[in-house]
């Protein structure tokens, strides 16, 4: 998020020292110590740094002020870390595969539409396990925030009929699991 700006002001003609303490290593202030007075208040800018909360969650903590012999001036700072989590579409075409000398030309498709990075860690094709070849098929097993990969198969000795492909993954920020489930036929 953006920095928020606070305002430092004094009645005072004279200055006035100030020092601003953030007592957690994910607020930064622009300014740690300065001067303030009637004719020139300050403003200091407090930020979050996202790097340093890692894990969803809601973290709080307290920017104090201190400034000449005025009790200290507490800042609540309260921010909220969600991680989305994907939606993954899964296709394969064409719906209908019509073999063309014995071998089943296709693609299979998986598309993330929430903006939240995924991957791919399991494919089935009809209770079989291909997960080893998800590198090799789909050159990644990493899927973009509303991101697209893709596989170009062919498929020969198959039995024509409803073929079945099952896809799973996790998300990268929120760890979520997913599973989708995706059927041609092949005739």
């Amino acid at each position: 998020p953006a920095a928020q700006t606070v305002q430092l002001t004094s009645q005072t003609t004279g200055q006035v020292a100030f020092r601003i303490r953030s007592d957690a290593p994910w607020i930064g202030v622009s300014a740690v110590s300065g001067q303030v007075s009637a004719a020139s208040p300050a403003a200091v800018k407090i930020s979050v740094d996202p790097s340093q909360l890692p894990q969803p969650g809601q973290y709080q903590s307290t920017v104090t002020i201190l400034a000449g012999t005025a009790p200290p001036v507490f800042v609540d700072v309260t921010a909220t870390v969600a991680a989305s989590q994907s939606n993954v579409s899964a296709s394969v075409t064409p719906a209908t595969v019509a073999a063309s000398n014995g071998t089943y030309s296709f693609q299979m498709q998986l598309a993330e539409t929430a903006g939240a990075a995924t991957r791919l860690t399991g494919v089935a094709i009809n209770g079989t396990d291909y997960s080893a070849n998800i590198a090799a098929w789909f050159g990644t097993d990493h899927i973009a925030a509303k991101g697209t990969i893709q596989a170009s198969l062919q498929a020969s000795g198959v039995p024509a009929g409803p073929q079945f492909f099952e896809f799973r993954g996790i998300d990268d920020g929120s760890g979520q699991t997913w599973y989708r489930v995706a059927s041609v036929v092949f005739q």
